[in-house]
């Protein structure tokens, strides 16, 4: 699903799960993909989100350490394909959508295209 994601003719907004970046191809695929934007939480709202974590089996019984873990093991994988970081802690869905569309346009890419 991720290489036809990847290589579709119109623009399309992939979100990519966080073991993705795990691959070697799959961090090729998102590279060449287009404008790769992180969108980074601190693990504590990254917990508050998943709650109890039902239904990711990664998780375990203790969601906030098993997501701590995740993040250490993958932060750098994420930065290192990341073209803008936009961190979401406390912010606003309208305010993050703002920020991402300045990053297009910063890029030369039209959100509404």
């Amino acid at each position: 699903m991720l290489a036809e994601a990847t290589t579709s003719d119109g623009p399309v907004v992939v979100s990519v799960a966080g073991g993705a970046v795990l691959a070697p191809d799959n961090r090729h695929r998102i590279a060449a993909g287009g404008l790769v934007v992180w969108l980074r939480a601190e693990v504590t709202t990254l917990a508050r989100r998943v709650g109890t974590g039902t239904g990711r089996p990664l998780l375990g019984a203790d969601p906030a350490a098993a997501l701590a873990r995740l993040y250490t093991e993958r932060r750098d994988l994420y930065a290192q394909l990341a073209d803008v970081v936009i961190d979401v802690d406390g912010q606003r869905v309208e305010d993050i959508a703002d920020a991402i569309v300045a990053a297009l346009a910063e890029r030369g890419v039209r959100a509404d295209a």
